[in-house]
């Protein structure tokens, strides 16, 4: 994103610091909640205790999504006053605070990506996990950038993330439900061998 920048005014480039910091609290706190939720979903999945598996993730996912929408109405209402924390430079606070509220969209969508990535790595699904890292970053967001760029100087660019996050939590969601039928006809296809074996 900064070489599309590199020919913007300073104060264009002051505004996206100071968004990409104040983006990073509650990315952090959603990022912290999914890794965290690892042990315990690899643990249930393992010893097949699927109804606690699925508990842990609605409960996960229902704290992050608090956090983010929280984090959502808080950057859309109090954007200005936020970027004038760091810095009381008008333009800046008015670049910052437009850029600070288009990538506050991504956030809700961002909660179900991180949260699905981490249910992946804990239960081996590394494929599925590898595709949405892959789609979130380095892939068609550079393409995208470019059009955005193109399309709507500036602005466009901040709202790829907020495109792409949520182009990626829908993935993860139809990964994550492809991954969780084919499971169920895995374990129903295995339970008759396993019902001859002990009999």
């Amino acid at each position: 994103m900064v070489w599309f920048l590199s020919d913007q005014p300073t104060e264009v480039l002051s505004g996206m610091g100071v968004m990409q910091r104040l983006e990073m609290i509650p990315f952090q706190l959603i990022m912290g909640i999914s890794d965290g939720v690892i042990p315990l979903v690899a643990y249930t999945f393992a010893s097949g205790d699927r109804r606690r598996m699925r508990a842990a993730i609605r409960m996960t996912l229902g704290i992050g999504l608090t956090i983010s929408l929280a984090g959502l109405v808080l950057y859309e209402i109090f954007a200005s006053d936020l970027v004038r924390l760091f810095i009381n430079d008008p333009s800046v606070v008015e670049y910052g605070a437009s850029f600070l509220r288009l990538r506050a969209l991504a956030m809700p969508s961002v909660v179900v990506e991180f949260m699905l990535i981490a249910v992946f790595q804990a239960t081996g699904s590394a494929r599925q996990a590898i595709v949405l890292s892959l789609l979130r970053k380095g892939t068609v967001d550079i393409v995208l950038m470019a059009l955005a760029n193109f399309m709507w100087p500036l602005y466009g660019l901040m709202l790829v993330q907020p495109l792409m996050e949520t182009v990626g939590a829908i993935t993860a969601i139809i990964l994550f439900r492809t991954s969780s039928r084919l499971q169920v006809e895995a374990h129903a296809a295995a339970l008759p061998s396993a019902i001859r074996q002990q009999a």
